[in-house]
């Protein structure tokens, strides 16, 4: 199979789907490889490489949807945000670098609690997931967390994309990358994140942010880090028997961020006001770097009601919406066990 050259607004589309996985992010294989040749790897593969893939329909379309729609009538009765009116969505941005209008996952405790009590697509969803997560990476290892819970990213008012290419008002953000937690030497991560997307997501939609490849830093750098406090031990083990608390780091977001700008300028310029909305774009998105033979780039989770995208330890960031329409994901851990 022929891979296309890729523009931003399908890299995360054809590379991380768990059947295409293979081209290596596309882009990285033709800059690396000069050659559209595609090559196929299975999901357990491309995870390790990347840390980030995207399930394609794992979860139910009806079941995304059922969900998307009682999360909308309780963010409507809880927090005044009508999907269906601008004017309720969120006030005037501060600043277009940013994700202005999320709903952080904070606030949305309550409606998750509703969720979990009055919809059965609720329970459902997260069995569907946990089977997506244990048919790719092995059978009876995981365990879903108790702490799923939905999140919403409203576009900002007035300042909507026009059409499919305009990319203006939206660039990489600076300060809102997180990362950090615990590491540990497995393959596989203690916990796997799993983002399942409820709505459909587009570039420039308000989708979170990921930096492939990048949960393969966190591994090097971890060694330079403290080891997890005895005091969490015990219960870290509870949660997940897997782990070795005695071979596990843990850092915290912070002191990571600052750690990679210390090492690459990249990741400086990542952090800080660098850039117009026009280079911020090109220079992380389509020209990346390579770090230690490995090769970095920032995409957009992006997909169709029921994808899944599986990520785990590496850096994450939030992203401005422009798209008109509001942008809903259920955010559900998986725990190895």
């Amino acid at each position: 199979m022929n891979t296309p050259p890729l523009t931003r607004r399908r890299l995360l589309e054809a590379a991380a789907a768990a059947t295409v996985l293979g081209p290596g992010f596309a882009a990285f294989a033709q800059e690396r490889a000069q050659s559209e040749a595609s090559w196929r790897l299975d999901t357990r593969e491309a995870f390790q490489e990347y840390g980030v893939v995207r399930l394609d329909a794992a979860v139910p379309v009806d079941v995304a949807l059922t969900l998307r729609d009682a999360l909308y009538k309780l963010v409507a009765e809880e927090q005044g945000v009508d999907v269906r009116d601008p004017t309720t969505w969120s006030g005037p941005p501060q600043g277009l670098f940013e994700a202005q209008g999320a709903l952080r996952v904070s606030r949305l405790k309550r409606i998750a609690q509703r969720l979990r009590q009055e919809q059965s697509s609720f329970q459902a969803l997260l069995s569907v997931t946990r089977d997506a997560v244990e048919t790719a990476f092995g059978s009876n290892t995981w365990a879903v967390g108790k702490w799923a819970r939905p999140a919403m990213n409203t576009p900002i008012p007035g300042v909507a994309q026009r059409d499919g290419h305009d990319e203006r008002h939206w660039t990489v953000p600076r300060s809102i990358w997180y990362g950090g937690g615990l590491v540990d030497r497995q393959q596989l991560p203690w916990m796997m994140s799993c983002t399942v997307l409820l709505e459909r997501s587009v570039p420039g939609g308000g989708g979170a942010l990921a930096i492939p490849g990048s949960h393969r830093l966190m591994k090097m750098l971890a060694e330079q880090l403290g080891p997890v406090p005895e005091l969490w031990r015990p219960g870290l083990k509870k949660i997940s028997p897997s782990m070795n608390p005695a071979q596990t780091k843990f850092f915290k977001s912070r002191k990571l961020k600052r750690a990679l700008a210390a090492e690459v300028p990249w990741f400086q310029q990542l952090f800080s006001d660098w850039g117009t909305e026009e280079e911020r774009i090109g220079h992380f998105m389509h020209q990346g770097c390579v770090y230690r033979d490995v090769p970095l780039k920032v995409v957009e989770f992006t997909g169709e009601p029921g994808d899944v995208i599986l990520h785990s330890s590496g850096l994450n960031g939030l992203s401005a919406n422009i798209s008109g329409t509001p942008h809903a994901v259920m955010n559900v851990s998986c725990l190895r066990t």
